[in-house]
């Protein structure tokens, strides 16, 4: 043996060690050691369980004989992948009133146009001659606006299409596509009505896109941020009448546009958050339009969150605010 200051003398009478129990002392020592390996393996593969400051371990799945997530005896582990939560539906947050009068611009308001503002993108249901106005003083910007969607062919709900698209053009410099959602015939009397007042859309280079999309009642299809439903009211048939259901993020929006009553009305509007109705008069003296008397008789059937009425004719402008069922005004904001 060695005489260094480290070396373990030994005694002439202190028995060498045996072969075997060299062997059974190796055997021992090599268990401990493997048992410290595993303990090791173990203490690692928890601090890979473990998520970033030490948050809790993520969920484990376990396979029957392929290895994963590290080598643990006996039993087989894979990080099993978490699923991302959903994206939070698109809400909408807001409706304006940007015209609520009548064909005559019923006392000193504005024509039909309503505003609806969601978290996705915003909507425009018609467009009288005019929405351009009433946008600027309610500072409302027209790049705001995906979708124009009209109900029917009569001026006061779609003869501000062609003024509005020159604005965006000149006056905001557009980029972003616009949709043109309405009955058929849509692009045709849209063309037809910008070329009679002196301003051809074939007239020049665009620096948006603009998409005409045809919708026959009983109809649906996605536009922008919704999804619209048409349904046939009862107008003059000239005008291609129609009346929608919109779902824009989870709240459901009815819009008459312009009708008399008739039977089915109720069912196109049942279940909608909030309904967007006509009434144009007070006593029931048109036919292709409602009244106050019938909206009256029939508010039982008609199972909407809200009502609110709007294309008030000068009797109605004059009952705004002294009547049971709430009315529109040029500028109202209604949170949903």
């Amino acid at each position: 043996m060695g005489t260094g200051g480290d070396a373990r003398r030994v005694s002439r009478r202190e028995p060498l060690p045996t072969l075997s129990a060299l062997s059974r002392r190796g055997r021992e020592d090599l268990g401990r050691r493997s048992a410290t390996l595993a303990d090791r393996r173990r203490q690692r593969h928890r601090g890979q369980r473990r998520g970033p400051g030490g948050c809790e371990p993520r969920p484990l799945c376990r396979l029957g004989s392929r290895t994963c997530a590290g080598r643990l005896p006996r039993t087989r582990w894979c990080l099993r992948r978490q699923r991302l939560p959903p994206l939070p539906e698109s809400r909408v947050s807001e409706v304006v009133f940007i015209g609520t009068s009548d064909a005559f611009g019923a006392g000193g308001r504005r024509q039909s146009a309503v505003f609806a503002r969601g978290e996705r993108g915003g909507m425009l249901f018609d467009c009288g001659g005019t929405t351009n106005s009433g946008l600027t003083q309610l500072g409302i910007d027209r790049e705001e606006i995906e979708v124009i969607l009209i109900s029917h062919f009569h001026g006061d709900h779609f003869g501000g299409i062609p003024a509005f698209l020159y604005a965006s053009l000149y006056t905001d410099a557009r980029k972003e596509p616009l949709e043109i959602v309405g009955p058929p015939e849509i692009e045709a009397r849209v063309r037809a009505l910008a070329t009679a007042l002196g301003h051809p859309l074939d007239g020049g280079e665009w620096s948006f896109p603009i998409g005409f999309h045809e919708l026959h009642a009983g109809e649906r299809r996605s536009a922008g941020p919704a999804q619209i439903e048409a349904f046939a009211t009862q107008h003059q048939l000239e005008s291609n009448p129609q009346g929608y259901r919109i779902q824009l993020g989870r709240e459901k929006i009815a819009y008459s546009g312009d009708t008399g009553w008739f039977g089915g009305l109720p069912g196109h509007v049942a279940g909608s958050d909030l309904f967007i109705c006509e009434c144009t008069q007070c006593n029931a003296e048109l036919d292709f339009h409602l009244s106050l008397e019938e909206l009256r008789e029939h508010r039982d059937d008609l199972d909407c969150g809200r009502l609110i009425l709007t294309h008030l004719g000068n009797e109605m402008a004059r009952e705004r605010g002294q009547i049971e069922i709430e009315t529109a005004d040029d500028g109202m904001t209604v949170k949903l």
